[in-house]
C-alpha cells in the first residue's frame, strides 16, 4: 500500500510486469540517461530499443513463455539490457555468477533448465562456458563484446593493452555475437504475463 498525497488515504499498489516499468520510463524520459558505463552513456530510449531488439532476437532463438535464459555477466549494460529482454521475450532470468567454475556452471545450468547463456567475450569466462555448450542442456552461448561498450578512446586503449584478455570464438549456430542477436532490430511478440504469480528470476546463492 501507499498513501494518497492529498488525502493521506491508503492506496493499493497494483502489480506490474517488470518490463512495463522500462517502457514507461522510456516513454516519459526518453533522453534521460539510464546507464553510464565508463563514460559511455545510454538514454532510456536507446536502452528500451536495445532491450526490444534483444527480446526479438531471443524469440527467434526459440525463447517463449517459461524458457530459462542464464546471464553470466559482470556489472555491465549487457546485464541490464538482457535482463529486461529475457522477460520481454517471455523467459525467466537465471543469474549465474561469473566466479563459478566449470563444474558449478554445469550443475546450475542443468538444474535450472537454461538452454541459452549470455556472457562476455572475456577469455576467463568463455574458457569455462564454451566446453559445456552442447552438454547439460546448454544449446547456445550469446557472446557480448566488452570493447563495444567503451567510448572510442577507451576502446582503442583496450585493444592496444588488453586484447589478450579477449576470447577467440568463431561465430556459428551455437556461439552467437550479441550484435548479431540484435541486428534485425524490431520488437518482440508481446507475451501475456501475470506479475502476481509468474516467476521472473531464478537466483542461485
Amino acid at each position: 500500500m501507499t498513501k494518497d498525497e492529498t488525502s493521506g488515504a491508503a492506496v493499493p499498489i497494483h502489480a506490474t510486469p517488470v518490463p512495463a516499468l522500462l517502457d514507461a520510463a522510456s516513454a516519459k524520459f526518453p533522453q534521460a540517461i539510464a546507464m553510464d558505463f565508463l563514460g559511455k552513456r545510454t538514454s532510456y530510449a536507446e536502452f528500451a530499443r536495445l532491450a526490444d531488439a534483444a527480446a526479438a532476437g531471443f524469440q527467434r532463438l526459440g525463447v517463449k513463455k517459461g524458457s530459462r535464459v542464464a546471464l553470466c555477466l559482470p556489472n555491465t549494460p549487457y546485464a541490464v539490457i538482457c535482463y529486461y529482454a529475457i522477460l520481454k521475450a517471455g523467459g525467466i532470468v537465471v543469474n549465474l555468477s561469473p566466479l563459478y567454475v566449470e563444474r558449478e556452471f554445469r550443475h546450475f545450468i542443468q538444474d535450472s533448465g537454461a538452454t541459452i547463456v549470455v556472457t562476455l567475450d572475456l577469455a576467463e569466462l568463455c574458457n569455462k562456458l564454451t566446453p559445456i555448450v552442447g552438454a547439460c542442456g546448454l544449446e547456445t552461448l550469446i557472446i557480448c563484446s566488452l570493447p563495444d561498450l567503451l567510448p572510442p578512446l577507451k576502446r582503442l586503449g583496450f585493444h592496444l593493452t588488453k586484447r589478450k584478455d579477449l576470447a577467440n570464438i568463431k561465430a556459428d549456430a551455437r556461439h552467437i555475437p550479441f550484435r548479431t542477436l540484435i541486428a534485425p532490430g524490431g520488437r518482440p511478440t508481446p507475451v501475456a504475463c501475470d506479475p502476481e504469480t509468474e516467476i521472473a528470476v531464478l537466483q542461485y546463492t
